[in-house]
Parts: structure tokens; sequence; C-alpha cells
């Protein structure tokens, strides 16, 4: 039963960058799912319309602050632990 402790010992000693690791993946994945809802976004893309694209994605910028703002915060704690 070594492995689960040295994983427990591995985990603990790194909240800063585990705290990171999650605001990110919330941020990712909440982008991840709007993606799939946004028609306007996923047509201009498979149409290779960029320019396009960037109004659906400005929209969800401004509709979605906090989950960008996660993402930010995931990068910076990650680096600020390093």
């Amino acid at each position: 039963m070594a492995f689960p402790s040295s994983l427990a010992t591995a985990l603990s000693s790194r909240p800063k960058q585990l705290l990171g690791a999650g605001f990110g993946l919330l941020g990712t994945g909440h982008f991840a799912f709007w993606t799939r809802s946004s028609t306007a976004f996923s047509e201009s893309l498979a149409a290779g319309d960029y320019a396009a694209a960037v109004t659906p994605l400005s929209e969800y910028a401004a509709g979605h602050p906090a989950y960008l703002l996660a993402v930010l915060v995931g990068i910076a704690l990650v680096a600020w632990a390093q």
C-alpha cells in the first residue's frame, strides 16, 4: 500500500498546482461544452471563416467572464507555484 500513501503525499504537497489545474479544467470544460452548443461558432469554423467566428467568441467572453477568469487564475496559480 505504498503507492496510495505516496500519491496522497505528492498531492498534498502541491495544493496550488491542484487548485490551478482545477480552475483551468473548469474553464476549459465549460468552453468545450459551449462550443458544442454554439451553432454560429461551429459553422463558421467548419466553413473556414475565422473572422465570422470572432463574433460568437467575443459574445462568449462577454457572457461568461467568470470562466475566462478561472482559466487565467488557474494558469497563474500553476506558474506561481513553480
